[in-house]
């Protein structure tokens, strides 16, 4: 019998040896096949044993170069393990899941068919005007935590709340635990990969208490009271537990940036059935009128900084969007009695019925932002501070998604191989269109810069920097791109110092665009196709592939090089550190765009007709 159990260990033992053994050659293997000067590129994360963040791709998909003829792609997947570890293996299809849900027409299709009733009045039926008060909150997933955004309809507004008397404000007064919830289960599940709206990676093995703690305060709202509050809007309705495809308990909405978001927008609302007299009369009407007039609130982030304009303004086409093709939603918020109600509810939501009214920030965002007239792109009327709005009731009262909510500044940690955007093409023709620059239709993105041919020189636009995250040794590094490449022009541009419309048509003029990861480098979605883009980033732990990702999304070359770290730093501030990066490293990357660029432009004689 011991005979038998000591055969029983050897072989186990044997088993486990042959086990490591391959392990070990697999190990040895994968490294040999690497670039010898790999590790020069990469941060200690993606050092690491786990072969799947480190793969080859194909230069329209790099992010990093290294030698010749090799880059280095970063990729994270869409699932979610079980362990809670942020770090991800390569998704096998390469990110073409995400690249379908999110990029396309399909995205404002999940978000129209994704609403849930939220408030509505048991005793509306046959009822007419604000009796039947409702709201309808849509959402949609990109990343872990859902956005949404909401309708009101016949919401009554009072300007001035001081005869309003005060109450608290807490999540069982907007919608109490039981009302409504994520359809399938009551019950809370744990978060995963919750990331902060910051561009840095996370303790990726065990996010300590204090990093759950920060991100809770900043990204969600509490459960406790917010504080004693005199609400200006008022719906005559209650909690319903009525849902549609699971939108969550309003109470659990996101806040963003400066307390933006419907989430915030809802504390100023007050639900609760109203009796006849106070301010509905029996008819259900305010002030003895009906309820009439569509209405867009919008809350500012202010700061003017044009990436953050343009994402809250495209936000706001994008809720316009969704809800021209949420038919059902729309039967389902207004009640049609009549022929004429059935044309009001038919064009309620197009453009030109709906007027825009900013919350907050209008004045220091209008002063600060290059970008804040495309307000005007989304309705065609400018748009006017809420101290303009009058009292009385609205048909439709839209809390759009907030700027913060786009799905184009979501999941900004991962890289994406999107070679197409249709809501990027449409966004930049509309831009582009509104500030009078060629190529404003659709040649936007589509076509590329046919008036050069492979004898100009290539031409390669620096953005300056002021104050913060300069680029050292600018002078020196632009004398040797001059000698190495006498066939580019190089110049630095200082963004600021022009208006917005010089600044789009010098980018359609570009074919290489630099620049330190910031605002500067939003103009990287104004390039034509078949020019290029080198991101100058922040030393490890900054990561950020927002900008890769929208470059390859319209066919733009996207090249990153990662600045060193300073000896005397143990952290990096990536708002404010100037940058160093190597030179040989940067000169090789502008040699491999100058190289891109020249070979896709047209050939002599391309096109012409004998």
């Amino acid at each position: 019998m011991m005979l038998n159990l000591n055969k029983r260990l050897l072989s186990t033992l044997i088993f486990v040896l042959g086990v490591l053994f391959i392990i070990s050659l697999n190990y040895t293997f994968y490294h040999a096949a690497l670039p010898a000067n790999v590790y020069n590129y990469v941060s200690s994360l993606e050092k690491s044993t786990k072969p799947s963040t480190i793969v080859s791709s194909t230069p329209s998909t790099s992010l990093l170069t290294t030698s010749p003829g090799t880059n280095l792609h970063y990729e994270y997947d869409n699932g979610e393990n079980d362990d809670g570890d942020d770090v991800k293996t390569l998704s096998k299809d390469g990110g073409n899941d995400w690249c379908s849900r999110v990029a396309g027409t399909r995205y404002l299709d999940d978000l129209a068919s994704t609403w849930a009733v939220s408030c509505s009045n048991p005793h509306e039926k046959g009822i007419a005007g604000n009796a039947g008060a409702r709201l309808i909150c849509f959402q949609v997933h990109v990343e872990e935590e859902p956005d949404n955004f909401c309708v009101a309809r016949d919401a009554v507004y009072i300007a001035d709340t001081s005869s309003i008397p005060a109450k608290p404000i807490s999540k069982e007064d907007l919608f109490p635990a039981n009302g409504i919830l994520p359809a399938g289960s009551g019950v809370s599940q744990r978060k995963k990969n919750a990331r902060p709206s910051r561009p840095f990676k996370r303790h990726y093995d065990q996010p300590s208490t204090v990093d759950n703690d920060d991100y809770k305060s900043r990204v969600r709202r509490d459960s406790t009271p917010w504080g004693p509050s005199q609400k200006q809007w008022s719906l005559n309705c209650t909690v319903t537990q009525e849902w549609n495809s699971g939108v969550q308990a309003p109470y659990k909405f996101r806040s963003y940036f400066e307390g933006t978001g419907v989430g915030t927008q809802l504390r100023m609302f007050d639900m609760n059935l109203k009796e006849p007299g106070s301010i509905y009369n029996e008819e259900g009407k305010e002030g003895g009128k009906r309820c009439n007039g569509s209405i867009m609130l919008v809350k500012l982030e202010g700061g003017g900084n044009i990436w953050h304009t343009l994402m809250e303004v495209w936000s706001a086409a994008l809720t316009l969007d969704a809800l021209k093709k949420a038919k059902s939603a729309k039967e389902r918020l207004f009640t049609i009695n009549s022929r004429e109600e059935e044309d009001q509810a038919e064009t309620i939501w197009e453009g030109g019925n709906i007027k825009i009214y900013i919350q907050k920030n209008m004045q220091s965002e209008k002063e600060a932002s290059p970008v804040f007239g495309l307000w005007k792109t989304i309705t065609g009327d400018d748009v006017k501070d809420i101290a303009e709005l009058k009292d009385g009731c609205y048909k439709s009262v839209i809390l759009p998604l907030a700027g913060g909510g786009n799905p184009f500044w979501k999941d900004h940690w991962r890289g994406r191989d999107c070679e197409k955007s249709s809501l990027v093409e449409g966004f930049v023709e509309k831009v582009l269109k509104f500030y009078g620059v060629e190529g404003g239709a659709s040649t936007a993105v589509t076509d590329s810069y046919t008036k050069k041919n492979s004898e100009e020189k290539v031409k390669i636009k620096i953005i300056g920097r002021k104050k913060n995250r300069k680029i050292l040794h600018l002078v020196d590094y632009i004398k040797t791109l001059q000698n190495t490449f006498p066939d580019a022009e190089i110049e630095v541009t200082k963004l600021e110092e022009l208006s917005i419309t010089e600044q789009l048509r010098m980018i359609r003029n570009t074919e290489i665009l630099i620049g330190v990861t910031g605002a500067g480098l939003t103009h990287t979605m104004f390039m034509r196709r078949d020019t290029a883009v080198i991101e100058l980033t922040q030393p490890d732990p900054f990561v950020y592939f927002g900008f890769g990702n929208l470059a390859r999304m319209i066919g733009v070359e996207y090249f990153a090089v990662g600045a060193q770290k300073g000896k005397d730093k143990s952290n990096v501030n990536w708002q404010e550190d100037n940058v160093l990066v190597d030179e040989q490293t940067f000169v090789s990357t502008v040699g491999k765009a100058i190289a891109i660029v020249k070979s896709r432009r047209p050939t002599p004689g391309w096109g012409d007709v004998n």
